[in-house]
């Protein structure tokens, strides 16, 4: 029974699908995202791109800390 449980384990874990994130839309209806990022995201995020949470969360960040000249 060991035997099929390390079998189990030992499986490679599947490849992220290509559609694999989130899109703007799903970004800005989202619970988890603050109001005021969500009017970030708004601009930063191109219409019809999958993004990852991860990826969302560096657009923010580069925005905010971009420099005004």
């Amino acid at each position: 029974m060991s035997e099929d449980k390390e079998k189990q384990e030992s499986k490679p874990v599947p490849p992220t699908p290509a559609k694999a994130g989130f899109t703007k839309e799903q970004f800005l209806q989202s619970r988890k995202t603050l109001p005021a990022d969500k009017d970030i995201l708004a601009v930063v995020l191109e219409e019809g791109k999958r993004y990852t949470v991860q990826q969302a969360e560096k657009a923010v960040h580069d925005f905010k800390k971009r420099k005004v000249t």
